[in-house]
């Protein structure tokens, strides 16, 4: 009986502790895709591409997708390498009509997914979250929807972190400096020199494009900009635009090994030879 005892005591000892402790950290990621000419075509429920490219309009947990569609094996194999920091409980991804091309179209996708994101902010404070870190991932013109989205930070609650990592993401003048926003914690922006995709949006036909701005759009941010901008080499080689796609699940390695070539340093461009 003393050990039923002793047990009983330990497991109210426990929980009261939990309690007492109040609810962990939470550490939310968004993974906002990139364009798809004929979307809704493409992701029709009949058509035998929808598996590669479907996510949800709008915020989605990643988990609600059937597990042999893309995006969900990509987030679970982020779980994988960090388990804490790319939870599917917290692994979202953002739908949007990507075919639609004009700056205006990600202009009003970015200020939807500012609302969306907050929404998802007060749920967690609700919870009793106390820090909060949000992470946003972009592939190509899904990094532009991120930076639209954060001209309007910061989000209301306090003592949230904001991460940003980009990958093929055109640089554009009209979204550009958004990146150095101060509610940014950091940001990362991977490039290849053999991605000419990146390039080919001739942003000198955007109707609010500044007369300074390049005729196509770039491949870096400014070196005064407060971003880590990384140079990508796979496996020794550059890499062309649609090659990102296989290593969405390599994210959490790949800032792992770029944070430590950068150290504390809050500014940097290196050359990252990711080993699949």
């Amino acid at each position: 009986m003393k050990g039923k005892t002793m047990r009983l005591f330990l497991i109210i000892l426990f929980n009261f502790l939990i309690i007492s402790a109040g609810v962990s950290d939470v550490c939310m990621t968004v993974f906002v895709h990139g364009s798809y000419p004929a979307l809704k075509l493409l992701a029709h429920k009949k058509s035998p591409f929808r598996s590669w490219i479907y996510a949800e309009p709008g915020l989605h947990l990643v988990k609600h997708l059937p597990s042999d569609y893309y995006f969900h094996k990509a987030a679970t194999m982020c779980e994988r390498f960090d388990s804490h920091g790319y939870c599917k409980d917290h692994y979202f991804t953002y739908g949007w009509n990507s075919s639609n091309l004009r700056p205006a179209n990600r202009y009003q996708e970015g200020k939807k997914l500012y609302q969306a994101v907050s929404d998802q902010v007060q749920k967690y404070v609700a919870q009793d979250y106390k820090n909060i870190k949000i992470r946003f991932i972009g592939s190509s013109h899904g990094g532009n929807v991120i930076l639209n989205m954060l001209q309007w930070l910061p989000f209301s609650a306090e003592n949230i972190e904001v991460e940003v990592i980009l990958l093929g993401t055109p640089i554009q003048e009209e979204t550009r400096n958004f990146i150095n926003n101060s509610y940014v914690s950091r940001a990362y922006s991977f490039y290849s020199t053999s991605d000419w995709v990146q390039k080919i949006d001739i942003q000198k036909m955007h109707k609010d494009c500044p007369e300074s701005a390049p005729f196509f759009s770039q491949r870096t941010f400014l070196s005064t900009d407060r971003v880590v901008q990384v140079q990508l080499l796979v496996n020794s080689k550059p890499i062309g635009h649609g090659r990102y796609r296989s290593i969405f699940g390599y994210v959490p390695k790949m800032i792992e090994q770029v944070n430590y070539m950068i150290k504390d340093q809050t500014v940097a461009h290196i050359v990252l030879d990711f080993k699949k």
